[in-house]
């Protein structure tokens, strides 16, 4: 076995092949000891010092620098730390202090033994670019892109390695076009990318452009030019790289053209691309599969399942294209054996057949609420009876217990449409131990303040061009990747200066959509605000976004609760070094659970925190064991 696929072996915080002797002299023996003398005041009880996390790493990075004692020994906890952050300023300035302490050394911090590890190669690969050997820096991080399946590393740092003057001279043609192959095939489309990524898909176009400017034409180097300008979003730059589909002298110009087509939804042209990207070479399925893809971004199911089908008449077992055949069937017939088949493979882990079923099935929960529960109701007569009510102007509800007070506005926004307009009235009966009304800390932004028992806005209400950015991202449909992308560009668009107009839409919502209940368009809004809102800056500790979303956790608990777990878990899996802060917060909210009656938000907790990293493993069946206790009881 090669070191390459050893590469791959570490998982981090497991399976580390070092000698952990040192850390007992660095960390508490007490495995309950605090992680920090001073979290957060908002944060919740003190979570045990768990090895794997940054602090723990930071921690033994930072100790044995100190000591001197074991430098390699802090080193490999370096590399996990700068695994989960690559970018973060002060950990490449410990990184730096590092290669100072040990004289430029960079084999005695990263001892080459039989296994090698991504994150100790890339940070030798760091060290190596300190130290002026750039190209040398670079072709381990291809390497390294390669056996890990991602280019993390390669948009973290050779970014700015290739900006430096005189960098792009110093590398080879052949280094030059993997680098830049290796960043295109890295990322989504710029309209499935986030607006982070597609700027800097903008700086390796830049690069492209600079780099290329000696090289040989070549059909690769117009694939990737107009690929690279195509997913920073740069349209017209990309139709000037490949030029009109009549004069495709190749099969990837051809393909090139029909990608940007696609891109811009002329899809019958896009179609058409492929096909004459397809007559360079029959045999090869890329283009059939592209032309497939087309028609079914497209909607046009039986031309997409033709193309799916000729590849899989080339390739019976064709990944990609047999899920997605069985999908056309099932959209052109409605048979569910079809979609049968695509949940099947799907518990085999075929990642294909779940993006599909997800697209058919993926649906963001309604609560249910007693409140929710009866609007349904509602909703049912009335359609029954001819989108009539009977409530003469005026309607009451009595409530045992308080409820979420986006029930009223669930209320008020399919009521706002009935002529004659109908007063609501909703009393309660006494309130818990735990008063919902009341936020666990104090919050910079609340959204509910209470008169007594009736709920309003605590925020005036929104500019309207956020309002309606809001509303644009709750109308697309619902996958939280694509959603989240989406949500990143009215963030950078907007800024922090609206984090109030942005926190105002979740409690002053859009008019109702045509065809679209209240039930389902609210959380969607909501939940679109606080996507925006987990994006309005970067870093963690003192940012505008996690004021925004503790705000929303910690105030008076309401559907809005929902929204701000789901962002911070996802926060917490795809930014590690902020997950030890949300674990804390959940920790708090379990505390401030209401005794009685129903809130969708515990379960969510629930759900939510199991999916958070460094987890104890008694830790994780506590949580099931919580979690299921709850659905028995629901």
């Amino acid at each position: 076995m090669n070191w390459l696929k050893r590469l791959t072996g570490q998982i981090t915080g497991k399976k580390e092949k070092i000698n952990n002797a040192g850390v007992a002299s660095v960390t508490p023996g007490d495995v309950s000891a605090p992680i920090d003398a001073h979290p957060p005041a908002d944060a919740g009880p003190d979570l045990t010092l768990r090895e794997g996390t940054p602090e723990f790493n930071l921690i033994v990075a930072s100790t044995e620098l100190e000591t001197g004692a074991n430098l390699a020994h802090g080193a490999s906890h370096l590399a996990i730390l700068l695994e989960v952050d690559p970018g973060r300023a002060d950990w490449q300035a410990l990184a730096a202090r590092y290669l100072d302490a040990a004289g430029g050394d960079v084999d005695a911090l990263l001892p080459v033994g039989d296994e090698r590890f991504v994150n100790s190669e890339a940070l030798r690969a760091w060290f190596w670019q300190r130290q002026g050997k750039t190209p040398e820096a670079l072709d381990l991080l291809l390497q390294i892109s390669r056996a890990a399946g991602h280019a993390t590393y390669l948009h973290a740092w050779a970014l700015d390695w290739l900006e430096q003057d005189g960098a792009l001279a110093r590398i080879d043609e052949a280094s030059m076009m993997q680098l830049l192959a290796t960043a295109l095939n890295s990322v989504e489309e710029a309209h499935q990318s986030s607006a982070g990524t597609v700027r800097d898909m903008g700086r390796w176009a830049s690069l492209a452009e600079r780099a290329s400017a000696g090289y040989a034409p070549s059909p690769t180097l117009l694939l990737v030019r107009a690929g690279l300008q195509r997913k920073a979003g740069n349209v017209d730059a990309a139709l000037a790289i490949t030029g009109p589909i009549g004069q495709a002298a190749s099969a990837e110009q051809a393909n090139a053209i029909g990608l940007l087509l696609r891109c811009m939804r002329r899809f019958d042209e896009a179609e058409q691309a492929f096909i004459h990207a397809g007559s360079f070479d029959p045999a090869d399925i890329t283009p059939k599969l592209e032309a497939g893809d087309t028609c079914f971004e497209a909607g046009n199911w039986h031309k997409a399942l033709f193309w799916y089908e000729a590849v899989l008449a080339s390739e019976s077992e064709q990944a990609w294209a047999l899920p997605s055949s069985w999908y056309c069937r099932y959209k052109l017939g409605g048979d569910e054996a079809w979609m049968e088949r695509l949940w099947e493979a799907m518990r085999k882990g075929d990642n294909r057949a779940h993006l599909l079923v997800f697209r058919e099935r993926g649906r963001l929960a309604q609560s249910h609420d007693a409140g929710a529960n009866l609007l349904r109701t509602l909703l049912e007569r009335w359609r029954e009876n001819g989108n009539t009510d009977d409530s003469g102007g005026s309607m009451a509800i009595s409530a045992t217990v308080m409820e979420a007070p986006s029930n009223r506005l669930a209320f008020a926004l399919e009521l706002a449409g009935r002529n004659p307009p109908v007063k609501l009235e909703i009393t309660f009966g006494p309130l818990p131990a735990v008063d919902p009304r009341l936020a666990l800390a104090p919050v910079d932004y609340p959204l509910w303040a209470y008169e007594g028992t009736v709920p309003h806005p605590a925020l005036p209400a929104p500019d309207a061009a956020v309002r309606d950015a809001i509303a644009a991202l709750a109308l697309a449909p619902y996958n939280p990747n694509e959603n989240w992308a989406a949500a990143s560009h009215v963030a950078a668009r907007f800024g922090t200066r609206h984090v109030r107009d942005i926190l105002a839409a979740m409690v002053y919502p859009p008019p109702l959509p045509q065809d679209v209940r209240a039930l389902e368009w609210l959380p969607r809004v909501q939940l679109a605000a606080a996507y925006v809102l987990g994006q309005i800056d970067s870093g963690w500790e003192g940012s505008e976004r996690r004021r925004a979303l503790v705000s929303v956790l910690f105030g008076p608990m309401d559907w809005t609760t929902c929204a701000a777990i789901r962002v911070l878990a996802r926060i917490a899996t795809t930014e590690p070094a902020c997950a030890t802060d949300i674990m804390r917060l959940f920790a708090r909210m379990e505390r401030h659970i209401p005794e009685v009656g129903h809130w969708d938000w515990v379960t969510l907790l629930y759900e939510q925190w199991l999916e958070l990293p460094f987890l104890f493993d008694a830790e994780r069946e506590e949580l099931r064991r919580k979690l299921a206790a709850r659905e028995e009881d629901e």
